[in-house]
């Protein structure tokens, strides 16, 4: 499995302020899980927010606690989900940054697969957002190794015979909504005969569902 960047902080076990978490859980509500509100208008809320709650630094791409609610609140997913947003719609930032940052999150956040499975949400309503040949390997090197727990049904490799496409488990299923999802080839037996597909056309397939670990 890759090396996951250890944070320093002190904090890092503390509960985010419930009034942070809470609004944090709302916008992420609003925009990303039901999109009550267009997601052009998520920078400028989240932005006038936290320039009223000055607990982080978004100055530079990745954020910054300033002070120990900051570093609380850091550790909750949807934060860096929602910035990880906003770099694409009002920064116009490209998937290799945005990786970066991703990576970056690793540090700080309890529930790592929550930022992968960010990733495919902002892949899914971002479709616009491309994702070089480059980005591949990065991605890969983002989600480690980690071994399959069963066999499973493959359906396509892709061009860089670094990915397949899968058919997922009935409870996966429900959770992506989706029924297929493109996962790391790691140790996965593939049959010549299954198509190659690009990895663009295997997300397409997918519904832009992405599993590190089917």
């Amino acid at each position: 499995m890759s090396k996951i960047p250890r944070t320093t902080n002190r904090n890092f076990n503390a509960e985010p302020d419930p009034k942070i978490l809470e609004r944090i859980n709302l916008m992420y509500q609003t925009y990303i899980e039901t999109s009550q509100n267009p997601l052009s208008q998520l920078g400028p809320e989240f932005n006038e927010f936290f320039k009223s709650e000055r607990i982080i630094s978004f100055r530079i791409k990745t954020p910054k606690a300033l002070n120990q609610k900051g570093e609380a609140a850091l550790q909750e997913p949807k934060l860096w989900i929602l910035w990880m947003f906003i770099l694409f719609l009002d920064q116009r930032d490209t998937f290799s940054n945005i990786l970066k940052v991703c990576k970056d999150g690793f540090g700080f956040v309890k529930q790592k697969d929550a930022l992968i499975e960010g990733l495919n949400v902002l892949l899914g309503k971002c479709p616009e957002l491309e994702v070089k040949p480059e980005d591949e390997d990065e991605f890969g090197k983002l989600i480690g190794d980690r071994p399959s727990k069963a066999p499973k049904e493959i359906l396509a490799v892709s061009k860089c015979g670094k990915y397949v496409l899968v058919k997922l488990a009935q409870d996966q299923q429900m959770r992506l909504k989706s029924q297929f999802a493109v996962a790391p080839i790691k140790d996965m037996e593939v049959d010549s005969s299954v198509a190659v597909l690009s990895l663009t056309k295997m997300l397409q397939r997918s519904n832009y569902s992405y599993h590190p670990s089917p």
